[in-house]
């Protein structure tokens, strides 16, 4: 594993956001149904739920695409793998 690899910082990327994810949702539950900051929370945490699964589907491309053509990326079949296991 390389930070380098652009897989990996949009690993860490994705891991952040559900990290602030999970904050925003917390306070979002302690919140009344009525409440303005809880309809704002609202749309952030599904802007926030569709923005993960965007980056987790271009992750997925770009496995397809390296795996393909391992050899041109210098991405052995474990690599690939770790990276197919993370993001299924």
């Amino acid at each position: 594993m390389s930070l380098s690899d652009p897989f990996y910082l949009v690993k860490l990327e994705i891991q952040d956001t559900v990290t602030k994810l999970q904050s925003t949702f917390a306070r979002w539950e302690q919140l009344p149904f009525s409440s303005t900051e809880r309809s704002v929370l609202s749309k952030e945490l599904l802007s926030s739920c569709e923005n993960i699964e965007w980056q987790v589907d271009e992750l997925d491309k770009v496995t397809g695409v390296v795996e393909n053509d391992p050899a041109r990326f210098s991405v052995d079949a474990a690599e690939i793998e770790r990276w197919r296991k993370w993001s299924s």
